[in-house]
């Protein structure tokens, strides 16, 4: 019996230009900003968009001390529970995309959630390292997008 284990060299031939691509097709372009993403799309999509961006930014916190305790070869860190900041985010993403949803929502309520998100990230940021000054620059964008209103926060 005579097995080969290896391709010939035709196959290898072969092979090689089916591997780049594959891997020329996974290649991403420039990321599009949230403005870009936004732009021209109906009132359904734009929501769906910010609400999935305002709980993908809740987990930034999450995300950097899972990626640290990686760094340091720890096999738990996918057991890595949400931090205090990222439940409290998610809270209020939720909440931002039940009054996008909702036609009776009042400018009133939309305030109080801006105030709300506002004050979440002047908190979180007081005790923050500066090097997360771009999560804070991004949700506090969401947040405006999200209520219609300027959120006030300390930079």
């Amino acid at each position: 019996m005579n097995l080969k284990i290896f391709p010939s060299n035709r196959a290898r031939r072969m092979i090689a230009p089916v591997a780049l691509l594959l891997l020329a097709s996974c290649a991403q372009g420039p990321r599009l900003t949230l403005s870009e993403q936004l732009q021209g799309k109906p009132p359904q999509e734009r929501t769906e968009i910010l609400r999935l961006a305002c709980l993908n930014e809740a987990d930034y916190t999450t995300m950097q001390k899972k990626a640290k305790m990686q760094s340091y070869n720890s096999r738990r860190s996918h057991m890595l529970p949400n931090t205090q900041e990222t439940t409290r985010l998610k809270s209020i993403c939720r909440s931002m995309t039940a009054s996008m949803k909702d036609r009776q929502a009042t400018e009133a309520s939309r305030a109080t959630l801006a105030q709300q998100c506002s004050a979440e990230i002047s908190r979180d940021q007081a005790g923050s390292n500066p090097a997360n000054a771009r999560h804070y620059q991004r949700m506090r964008q969401i947040c405006e997008e999200m209520t219609g209103q300027i959120t006030n926060t300390h930079n």
